[in-house]
Parts: structure tokens; C-alpha cells; sequence
């Protein structure tokens, strides 16, 4: 265990004040301070546990890559099952990874000497390591406890419970004393300490993360022409950012922050005064265990008890379900050489928008959006670019294409990501509704847009 050295006077002392926390930017300045004297150590310390996760992004991005830029006759289906179970894996290890790396930083963080990355690393022993878990497991637990009872006790103990790592590396507190002693710090400074902690977040999170999101999607839609980017920055671009900026920035600095936090704290109650309350311990026990049930619990019901969610729930509606289950394809259902006669042909395209409906739907009940195509793509690889997607998100089996698949005949696909609109084009309507009169048009489109389960015929002049 590395300890800090006796540490400096307080920024309360130094002010005199003994009644009041510092101000939010006081203390902000303060942090800033100690994790720029450590960030070169902290951020090649954060650099490992983002090794696992960075081979899962590089394979989902070359599975992307794979899908879109697929030729419209390669028939790839994407092992999905494998796909999950590494990418379980290699988050796993580094979410396992990423404690061992977050208890070296409190480390150097708290030291005042200065202790470097391969001693930080090194002074987290297997003992320490599953301690420091321990306290997180408990930490969770009693906040789930307090959540199961009322939201009001769990904003309480959220409040409560900010300080239980940094007491266990700072005053070797174990287990429930950590929780009790963090507790203890708190009380008395309950609105001091969400208000400032409020303030932090918004200063630190909030309002960095909102210029980087939207300079993101402002690029992303018009700062580019090109399809894939597009896509590629829409589909992984928030992530990695968040990732990063949490990581070596907010991260960090939070991590800095709430120890300069804690420091003031403990200087208006030093650790040698500090006396463990049985009853204390014994409500926090209480409420782990609380906790611990409920979550049990609720995971044994999601698994074995509850009912699938509705087709409405789901945002799909059940007309285009038989049976509860999706209309398929005319080539799913077994339906073979539709392409004999035009009628045919023009039944099979019409099945195709239809199922490339379902599937978009699917996935915009899903992540809030569709997949982006700013011009208008045809059934080429850049369709498939545009709706590969879909495929990775196993909503479709495989991007369907016109039954001529010549450069006359084509499905095409846009949208902005929050509408948009499929065609094809018929070669004999069978809908009278359809007016298709030689003498008047050359081409009738049928088109399906994204109001599920509207499909509007339409007629377009060459």
C-alpha cells in the first residue's frame, strides 16, 4: 500500500474557513493542478486497458468493412455468435484489466511523492486488487438496496458513498469501513458536496461531450460526401470519443477531484478521530444484501419469467406479421425462378421493400435512427454499403436486389437517418391504382418511406 505523505495544509485552512467547503472552481483549479503534475503518467497508465477493447473495435469495424463494401453478387454471412462471444471476452478482460489500471491511478494520484507508472502498477497486489472489487461490489449493492426501498435514499447514499475507494487507498479502510467512513466525511456536507459534484459534471462531461458530439455528427452529415465515412463516423465515431475523453481527461481529473474533495473533508475530521459505527456497518450490510436479492432476483425474471416484448412495444406493426411471425421474402419462402414473367418479378420486388421496411424499422426501434445515405444509392455495392448495417445487426439476412440486377433496373435507398424512402421500379403494375400508361411515363416506381407499414406507389417521368 502506497501512502500519501502528510499532506499539505487544506485549502480550507489556508482560507481559514472551517464551516464551508472550498468554492466549485477552487477546487477544480486544485484538481487541475495535481492530475497536470500526473498526466503524463496517468495517461500511459490508462493506455492498457484500452488494448482489449481497441482489438474489438478494429474487429467490428472490419466486419463493417466487410458487409459494405461487399460486391452485390458476394455472399458473406457474418459468424454473429462468435462475434459476440470474443467481443464478451475481450470486454470482460478489459473491464478487469481497467480496475487494476484505476486502483494504480488512485495511487498516484494520492501519493505526494512522486511514484511512477511500473511502482503504481506494481504496489496493487492480488490481495489489494480483490479488496478494492470487494469495495465496488459492496458499494453497488447498498445503492441498489436504497434504490429497491426509495429514490430518495439512494440519491442520499449516492452522496454518501463518493469516497470509499479513495478512503481504502488513503487510510487503508477495508470492506464496510470504507463505506461507514465516506459516510461519515459526508455528513454535514450533504448540499455542499451534490451541489459542487453537479457543477464538476457539467464542467467536466456535459459540455465538452456536447461540442465533441455535435462537431462529430455536423462532419458526419455535412462535412462529407462520402458514404462509408459517413457511416463509419455514425456508427463508432461517439464511442471511441466518449472512450477517450473519459479515459484520459474526465476520468483522470474526476478521479483528481474528488480526492482533493475528500482531502478537505478529512482534515475536518483526521482518520486517527474516526471511531467505526457497529450500526452503521450493520445498515449497509443490510442493504447490500438488499441489493444483492434484488438484483438475483430481477435477473432470474428477465431470464425465465418475462413475457417477450409485444410487437407494438417494439414499434413494428403487426400487420406485417403472420402468425407472429415476419412476412418473408419471396425467396425465404421458397418460391423459386420468379423470374420468368414480369408480374413476378415485380411481386418479388415489392416483397423485397417490403422486408427491407421491416428490417429498417427493427432497427430504428432499436438505436433511435436509420442507416444514413445521403444520395440516393442503387442496388450496387453502395446499396449494400448503405444497408449493411442491417446485416450486422442480424435484422436481415441479406440485402436484397432487383431480379434483373441490370443498370435500368435498381432498388434504391436514402435517408438522413431519421426518414427515409425505398424504390423500385415495376415493369407491369398489376395495381390499377398505379398509372402506368406508356403514352404518358416511361417508368413506374413503387416506393415505401419510413411511416411503417405505408407503401406509396408512385409515377416518375424519365
Amino acid at each position: 500500500m502506497v501512502t500519501p505523505s502528510e499532506p499539505q495544509n487544506s485549502i480550507v485552512e489556508q482560507q481559514g474557513i472551517h464551516t464551508r467547503l472550498p468554492g466549485s472552481m477552487t477546487l477544480l483549479r486544485a484538481a487541475w493542478k495535481r492530475y497536470r503534475s500526473r498526466s503524463g503518467r496517468l495517461f500511459l497508465l490508462l493506455l492498457v486497458p484500452l488494448l482489449p477493447w481497441v482489438i474489438s473495435y478494429v474487429g467490428s469495424i472490419v466486419s463493417l468493412l466487410v458487409t459494405m463494401t461487399a460486391f452485390k453478387n458476394l455472399n458473406i454471412e457474418p459468424n454473429t455468435e462468435w462475434n459476440t462471444v470474443i467481443n464478451i471476452l475481450l470486454w470482460t478482460i478489459g473491464a478487469l484489466v481497467s480496475f487494476w489500471v484505476t486502483f494504480a491511478a488512485y495511487q498516484i494520484v494520492i501519493a505526494d511523492e512522486k511514484l511512477s507508472l511500473f511502482r503504481a502498477l506494481r504496489s496493487i497486489s492480488r490481495k489489494q486488487y480483490f479488496l478494492g472489487l470487494w469495495i465496488v461490489v459492496l458499494v453497488n449493492a447498498v445503492f441498489l438496496g436504497a434504490f429497491a426501498l426509495f429514490i430518495i435514499p439512494a440519491v442520499v447514499l449516492w452522496v454518501a458513498l463518493l469516497f470509499p475507494l479513495v478512503v481504502f487507498f488513503a487510510e487503508n479502510r477495508k470492506g464496510l469501513d470504507a463505506l461507514a467512513r465516506s459516510g461519515q466525511l459526508v455528513k454535514g456536507y450533504w448540499w455542499q458536496i451534490i451541489g459542487r459534484t453537479i457543477l464538476f459534471g457539467i464542467i467536466s462531461w456535459i459540455l465538452p461531450l456536447a461540442l465533441l458530439f455535435g462537431l462529430t455528427f455536423g462532419f458526419a452529415f455535412y462535412g462529407t460526401t462520402n458514404l462509408l465515412l459517413s457511416t463509419l463516423i455514425l456508427t463508432i465515431g461517439p464511442q471511441i470519443i466518449f472512450v477517450l475523453y473519459a479515459s484520459y481527461i474526465a476520468g483522470p481529473l474526476g478521479l483528481t477531484w474528488f480526492y482533493i474533495l475528500y482531502r478537505e473533508l478529512a482534515q475536518k475530521l483526521p482518520a486517527q478521530d474516526y471511531l467505526p459505527s457497529a450500526q452503521k456497518r450493520n445498515i449497509y450490510l443490510l442493504l447490500a444484501v438488499l441489493g444483492g436479492t434484488a438484483t438475483v432476483l430481477l435477473m432470474g425474471y428477465a431470464l425465465f419469467f418475462a413475457p417477450p416484448p409485444t410487437l407494438e412495444q417494439e414499434g413494428i406493426d403487426p400487420g406485417t406479421f403472420i402468425n407472429d411471425k415476419p412476412v418473408a421474402t419471396m425467396d425465404e419462402m421458397g418460391i423459386v425462378d420468379i423470374g420468368e414473367t414480369p408480374q413476378t418479378r415485380d411481386l418479388k420486388r415489392e416483397s423485397d421493400l417490403k422486408s427491407l421496411q421491416l428490417a429498417l424499422e427493427l432497427y430504428h426501434s432499436r438505436y433511435g435512427n436509420y442507416p444514413v445515405a445521403l444520395q440516393l444509392t442503387r442496388s450496387t455495392s453502395e446499396f449494400i454499403s448503405a444497408l449493411g448495417l442491417l446485416r450486422i445487426d442480424g435484422t436481415i439476412g441479406a440485402i436484397p436486389l432487383d431480379p434483373k440486377s441490370d443498370e435500368d433496373w435498381y432498388y434504391g435507398y436514402e435517408s438522413d437517418g431519421q426518414q427515409y424512402r425505398l424504390t423500385a421500379r415495376l415493369e407491369e403494375p398489376y395495381d390499377r391504382s398505379v398509372q402506368c400508361d406508356p403514352a404518358v411515363v416511361d417508368i413506374c416506381i413503387f416506393a415505401v418511406a419510413s411511416a411503417f407499414g405505408i407503401s406509396e406507389p408512385a409515377v416518375i417521368p424519365e
